[in-house]
């Protein structure tokens, strides 16, 4: 009566199942080391999306938040995704902090194991500036900026980096809100 119990399969929950390791017909062992699962079942109503955010931005990170998201085989269509969980800690060997959101796929758009590109909506620093990412030079003491100075004399300025927006950054130091950059010097 006890084996015949094992006949029939039930999962503690409902979902999909999306692979399969054995065959009908094939001898299912119980019990022993490296054995591998018969199936495996997956609830997609609500997916879990694992991001690493690097250490500049991770002070950035609040309960409660949002973000957006794409999905390459749905172009132009955007996804929301709330914060579940938080690492709260920085990962010494990639310099990042590990994310999970969890995202409503009730409609079943979105595959488990898809890729996606998160896009998240940080604030700047208060007081920060924004200087495009052509006025940069890089030299030995740093990245540095040209700036028009007094007298219309050109000046170098070494600049702290805090983030990179892509086309422009955001300084963290060694520069004022009224200093004039120089694009593309």
């Amino acid at each position: 009566e006890a084996m015949e119990s094992f006949k029939r399969l039930v999962a503690p929950f409902d979902g999909i199942v999306t692979s399969r390791a054995v065959d009908v017909g094939a001898l299912v062992l119980v019990g022993t080391p490296g054995a591998t699962p018969l199936f495996t079942v997956a609830d997609q109503k609500k997916l879990r999306i694992y991001v690493r955010v690097p250490q500049t931005d991770a002070s950035a990170v609040q309960p409660g938040m949002t973000a957006t998201f794409t999905v390459p085989e749905l172009p132009g269509r955007n996804f929301t995704a709330a914060l579940g969980a938080s690492a709260n800690a920085v990962a010494s060997a990639s310099g990042t902090q590990l994310l999970q959101f969890q995202a409503d796929n009730s409609k079943g758009l979105i595959r488990p194991g898809d890729y996606a590109e998160m896009h998240f909506a940080i604030p700047s620093a208060k007081g920060s500036v924004h200087v495009p990412a052509t006025a940069l030079m890089f030299r030995d003491e740093g990245p540095v900026v040209a700036t028009v100075g007094p007298g219309d004399r050109v000046r170098l300025k070494v600049i702290t980096i805090r983030r990179d927006l892509g086309s422009a950054v955001e300084v963290g130091a060694g520069l004022s809100l009224d200093d004039r950059v120089i694009d593309n010097p």
